[in-house]
């Protein structure tokens, strides 16, 4: 299987990665999809604790910290939230079977779901819903998929584009409003399929964005389906305005031909000190095999 659509937080001395695993080669198979824990000491080197959650194949010795025996909830997005009681200094958004919910934890590892979810209804939420605290506008903010019609497209009638909403207190929020979409300058069959928005913490006023974009009507010779993907970088400085003034690839598939496939690579959520002179984010590639 796959792990993608990671989110890595710095808590305390400790790096902390929730992610999703794919069970098997099949990657549409949301309903088998887990969302696993692991941290580090320094960022680079991960361990999986056995967290005792989740009974698969008869063990909890496993690092799938949600969703429960018998329930559906994928995608997640995670903050730490130092202005919030203990009870509920972790914060997370995931993706039910088709609506977006809102969880809080004490420890990152055991949620309990917002007596007000779903809090997003407003339809498609399938890729990685990004949360994010605005500490300036003293926001919670939500990055989430769209649909644009402002160029025809083969997706739901348009393209996937990027859509906010935001919140003051994580239980109440706005309707989702688009605020990136494919224009003219862009190539045909051309998607914003991800975003991995981020604050960044080192400047005033100041976000980021990474989002896989998709090509849909691209193929690499013998790979096995249509598409192709890399990923672009944007700026904003409120979070509702992008900038795309750099729209070259910013990660590449890379020299690997397994990698010239749809929807990889994958950047994740988080930008992190990892040495006191760098900077590190995660991305996942796929190595998706079945190129002759």
């Amino acid at each position: 299987g796959g792990m993608h659509y990671s989110t890595v937080v710095k808590d305390g001395g400790r790096f902390k990665m929730w992610y999703r695993s794919d069970p098997g080669e099949d990657s549409n198979r949301d309903i088998l999809s887990m969302n696993c824990y692991a941290e580090s000491d320094d960022g680079v080197t991960w361990e999986k604790p056995s967290l005792g959650l989740r009974e698969l194949d008869g063990s909890t010795d496993n690092n799938v910290f949600y969703p429960p025996e018998g329930d559906r909830s994928i995608n997640a997005s995670v903050i730490v939230d130092a202005n919030a009681p203990a009870s509920e200094r972790y914060k997370m958004v995931n993706r039910g079977s088709v609506d977006l919910l809102g969880y809080t934890s004490p420890d990152g590892l055991r949620w309990t779901p917002l007596e007000s979810n779903p809090i997003q209804t407003e339809r498609p939420f399938d890729s990685h819903n990004i949360l994010i605290w605005d500490d300036e506008n003293k926001k919670y903010v939500i990055y989430m998929r769209g649909v644009s019609t402002s160029v025809t497209g083969t997706f739901k009638g348009g393209h996937r584009s990027i859509r906010r909403s935001e919140s003051a207190d994580f239980r109440t929020w706005t309707r989702p409003e688009t605020v990136v979409e494919a224009d003219e300058a862009d190539p045909p069959g051309f998607h914003f399929y991800t975003n991995a928005a981020v604050k960044y913490p080192r400047a005033a006023n100041a976000f980021l964005m990474f989002p896989m974009v998709y090509h849909s009507e691209r193929q690499y010779p013998g790979a096995p389906q249509i598409g192709l993907a890399d990923v672009q970088l944007m700026s904003s400085r409120d979070g509702i305005s992008w900038d795309r003034r750099f729209r070259e690839a910013f990660i590449r598939p890379g020299l690997d031909e397994r990698n010239w496939v749809d929807r990889n690579p994958i950047m994740g959520a988080g930008i992190l000190e990892t040495e006191p002179d760098e900077l590190s984010l995660y991305f996942a590639e796929l190595l998706r095999a079945g190129l002759n």
